[in-house]
């Protein structure tokens, strides 16, 4: 560790004036690590929060179930000094069960319990009415709301530990 750098925050206030005073390049290198780190988190609890006993059938005759929303990733994008991460399910856009993850969030339209702002097609309403379509299981956003200061907290973490190590590196390079 480099001798006569250190750092002290109590608040993201502070971590914001320190990304400002350090070169960019600092910043592209920690946050990313600190927001996966943080990511980690809202990833386990999602996982624990979906309900795994709901299966779909579509008319093609496949059969997906729930289980599958069990394989989330979480990514980063951004650019340097504004990156932030995406966490969701990893779906391909070709597969049926592309919007499983939606469904299962919000529900299906047929299944909807606040009223529409426009009311529903008539094919809409006979499926309605026939009690096809899913109500919703949220499993993201109470993961998320669960572990928001959690996740403050380990970010927050994270930075502070990291950069002295960026530091010492660009100390070592005479690179400032």
């Amino acid at each position: 560790m480099a001798k006569g750098f250190g750092a002290t925050t109590k608040g993201m206030d502070e971590i914001q004036v320190m990304f400002k005073i350090l070169p960019k390049r600092t910043q592209t290198k920690i946050v990313p690590k600190a927001l996966k780190r943080a990511a980690k988190i809202v990833v386990k609890s999602a996982k624990s929060k979906v309900d795994t006993s709901v299966r779909f059938k579509f008319k093609s005759g496949k059969e997906v179930s729930s289980k599958e929303l069990k394989k989330m990733a979480a990514l980063i994008r951004g650019k340097g000094g504004n990156k932030y991460i995406i966490i969701g399910v990893k779906v391909d856009k070709k597969d049926p069960f592309y919007n499983l993850a939606n469904w299962m969030e919000f529900g299906t339209l047929a299944k909807r319990t606040e009223p529409l702002v426009k009311a529903r097609s008539i094919k809409g309403q006979t499926l309605a009415g026939k009690g096809i379509g899913l109500v919703k299981h949220p499993f993201m956003r109470p993961a998320f709301l669960e572990t928001k200061n959690e996740v403050r907290k380990i970010f927050k973490q994270e930075v502070v530990l990291e950069i002295p190590i960026e530091v010492e590196k660009m100390l070592a390079k005479g690179k400032v």
